[in-house]
């Protein structure tokens, strides 16, 4: 399911216009804030770091994070998109 959310989420972002065609640079990555939100926008936060994991432990079969509560961020950070924001409460539901 997750999976499936995932592939819907990166859809989503795509026709939303929030998908980045190249990663930030290296240094944003290093961030200690939650959600790289001092380094990176959040939609590269969710893109380079979020997604980017998670398919990396499905992938592996290893444990997902619980608890997960990422869209009171994406509704605070990218408010106008309805859609994405959609699909990562169900995320969050999913992983809690």
């Amino acid at each position: 399911m997750i999976a499936a959310l995932l592939i819907e989420l990166e859809a989503t972002m795509k026709a939303s216009g929030l998908w980045a065609k190249n990663p930030p640079k290296a240094e944003a990555f290093m961030s200690a804030a939650p959600f790289c939100y001092d380094t990176m926008p959040f939609e590269n936060w969710l893109q380079y770091v979020f997604i980017e994991r998670v398919q990396q432990l499905l992938a592996s079969n290893q444990a997902l994070p619980t608890g997960a509560s990422i869209s009171p961020m994406a509704e605070q950070m990218i408010p106008k998109h309805a859609a994405v924001i959609s699909i990562i409460k169900k995320i969050d539901k999913a992983m809690s």
